[in-house]
């Protein structure tokens, strides 16, 4: 296949590099498809965040043709990218909350496929994320250093023990608020490590699923560090909340269960101080400091403008047998 004009912009970090191919001579006559796929898995998953401004010879194409944008990109990477981007910037080692992009959550709405990816279990085996035995999977994104999700664990342990036909599990993703105790993960054994810690330590009991060092699944699923998602037996996502509120989730996880569509997103909830404290002063020195610098902009984006944008905006909701 070939795209014999194309512009590539894709972000490293704070650098912004581009790639314009020689012909560009019939730009007013063709249109411009951006690409920024979370379902993406492997290829495109590693090259998040990514935009691809593929100037269209055929100006009917429509922008939200994934598929065309899918081989685009795969053209693009394998012609012009001789190099995988450095994704070091992923496992950051201070927290910022620039690391995020609040303002939108890329991640799969009700309605659409659930992402799926082989995944390494605690023990080192292998287990795909889809492959649950539950009337529905409810997956929650986490780390053993994020407040918020710390501050959740309790409402979805007793969530877990009063539905014992839903199976729960957790994606272990990048650390959220890394420390000198908790650091940043160099290799996948600091991340299982911290993901032991998580089950023998802090005695979480769901099961454990880890992400690859790139963070696929985790871009793949909005790349929040605290998202859930109900995932009914079709693979099909019937509720997200980019931020677990766990009176939400259980509201939701009922209505499924009763056969009726999930209402929409709970309201974000702020980590209680104790919580957020413990979480942070086990994190290590580094962890609470890089936080509070940031802790402006997280009210802000987190408690302000997200918490009003659901109320002008919530996810059309889906009945519990949706197929996709």
């Amino acid at each position: 296949m070939a795209y014999p004009s194309m512009t590539l912009i894709f972000t490293n970090g704070r650098h912004k590099k581009r790639l314009i191919t020689r012909e560009h001579d019939t730009k007013d006559r063709r249109r411009v498809l951006v690409y920024l796929n979370a379902e993406a898995q492997v290829l495109e998953a590693k090259l998040v965040p990514i935009a691809v401004e593929f100037i269209a010879q055929n100006p009917r194409t429509p922008p939200a043709d994934i598929d065309t944008a899918r081989r685009v990109l795969r053209y693009v990477s394998e012609t012009y990218l001789k190099q995988e981007p450095d994704m070091t910037d992923y496992n950051y080692a201070n927290f910022d909350a620039g690391h995020y992009e609040l303002d939108t959550f890329p991640g799969p709405q009700p309605g659409q496929k659930a992402p799926d990816f082989m995944l390494e279990t605690l023990s080192g085996d292998k287990q795909n994320l889809l492959d649950f035995d539950g009337d529905f999977l409810v997956l929650e994104l986490a780390s053993i250093t994020c407040p918020l999700f710390q501050s959740r664990r309790r409402a979805m342990k007793a969530l877990q023990k009063s539905n014992t036909k839903t199976s729960f599990s957790i994606l272990y993703v990048r650390e959220a608020h890394p420390g000198a105790s908790r650091p940043c993960h160099k290799d996948s054994a600091d991340k299982r490590n911290n993901a032991l810690a998580l089950r023998d330590v802090d005695h979480e009991g769901r099961k454990i699923l880890l992400d690859d060092m790139q963070g696929t699944a985790h871009a793949a699923y909005g790349s929040f560090p605290n998202s859930v998602f109900i995932i009914n037996r079709n693979g099909c996502v019937v509720y997200t909340s980019d931020w677990n509120n766990p009176f939400a989730t259980t509201r939701a996880l009922a209505a499924l269960k009763g056969g009726k569509a999930a209402a929409g997103q709970g309201i974000f909830l702020p980590a209680p101080p104790p919580v957020a404290i413990k979480t942070l002063r086990d994190a290590g020195a580094g962890a609470a400091p890089d936080f509070l610098r940031s802790l402006p902009a997280l009210i802000w984006k987190n408690l302000i403008k997200r918490n009003l944008r659901l109320v002008f905006h919530r996810p059309n909701p889906v009945l519990p047998d949706t197929r996709c």
